[in-house]
């Protein structure tokens, strides 16, 4: 059995509470599945062997950001995704959301600027 995806994944994950496969794609400069103009999580459910809607997250910046990576907590549905533009997104799987196609990360972890001002410390 083979699985098409509308972009490129970078990166999988299972989810078991929901029995879900999640795909980090790589940043489209057009419109998404969703509709958004940021990146996307795919949503493969495995035990109803169908796609899910797909998380969509926006971005500061002008263009689409692709996930890197992905990793979801074993002692709960906490899931990270590190992005292109250097801010690591965090979603609570639990949580029922009326509208996935654009969801508001509980937490955005800017690795970036922590990295470089700890750079300037060093200096």
């Amino acid at each position: 059995t083979s699985i098409r995806l509308p972009t490129f994944g970078r990166a999988l994950a299972y989810e078991p509470t929901t029995c879900e496969l999640l795909v980090a794609a790589g940043g489209n400069k057009g419109r998404n599945v969703s509709g958004s103009s940021g990146g996307e999580v795919y949503r493969i459910n495995l035990d109803e062997g169908r796609f899910a809607t797909p998380y969509a997250y926006n971005s500061s910046a002008d263009e689409a950001v692709g996930g890197n990576c992905i990793a979801v907590s074993p002692s709960h549905a906490l899931t990270a995704l590190g992005c292109e533009d250097g801010l690591v997104r965090f979603w609570d799987n639990r949580l029922p959301y009326n509208d996935t196609s654009n969801l508001s990360p509980l937490v955005s972890l800017d690795v970036t600027s922590a990295a470089s001002s700890s750079l300037d410390k060093n200096k």
